[in-house]
């Protein structure tokens, strides 16, 4: 069993109200692109005769196993025990507090789970294009804020989403998890590619 999970590809996508969001009615939401990117590694890697699964779930292998794992996807997303020397996939915005981050990924490490962080990302949250009198709303929640002039905010936000991305790179590469970011307004492949790259070491 031990050896099983340790030649697993497993995914978490982050389960937020958040995530599943876009800035536009005619963008991808950030979920939904999870979705297509680990969908995409996952059948890769059955491919190559390896199993796959959705974190807290059953692995899957063979000709239909990204079928299977595309169903997977559509269940509740929780957190669970890393296996022992696996390959954890976490595809997120990475909104959580640094130290939420931190327990989630000490603990996988703690299981000798190695892998990757893939930061999707929306290129409103990226470029914040507003202006003037802007309300703005937390998804899933009644967390609202107003702002009279959303430009001269826009400054402070950058800095504060680097930082807070530069903690999480940080903790994602002292403990074994490189991260990537994507934007949704970009072609997949590229990201793919570099997701391949980073876990491929793990298969091999």
């Amino acid at each position: 069993r031990e050896r099983e999970a340790a030649q697993t590809g497993w995914f978490w996508i982050d389960p937020s109200p958040g995530f599943n969001w876009s800035s536009g009615d005619n963008r991808l939401t950030k979920l939904r692109r999870a979705r297509t990117i680990a969908l995409a590694m996952a059948i890769l890697l059955a491919r190559g005769g390896e199993r796959v699964g959705v974190l807290g779930q059953q692995s899957r292998s063979g000709q239909r196993a990204g079928e299977r794992l595309a169903q997977d996807f559509l269940a509740p997303m929780r957190d669970a025990e890393a296996p022992p020397r696996s390959c954890i996939v976490f595809l997120s915005d990475f909104y959580a507090p640094v130290e939420t981050w931190r327990d989630r990924l000490s603990a996988a490490a703690g299981a000798g789970a190695t892998g990757a962080l893939v930061n999707i990302a929306d290129p409103a949250e990226e470029d914040f294009p507003f202006r003037g009198r802007t309300l703005f709303l937390e998804p899933g929640t009644r967390t609202e804020a107003l702002i009279g002039r959303a430009e001269t905010a826009r400054e402070d936000y950058a800095e504060r989403l680097e930082a807070h991305r530069h903690a999480i790179r940080e903790l994602g590469a002292r403990l074994g998890f490189p991260a990537i970011l994507h934007r949704t307004d970009h072609a997949p492949a590229p990201t793919l590619a570099m997701l391949i790259a980073l876990v491929s070491e793990r298969f091999g």
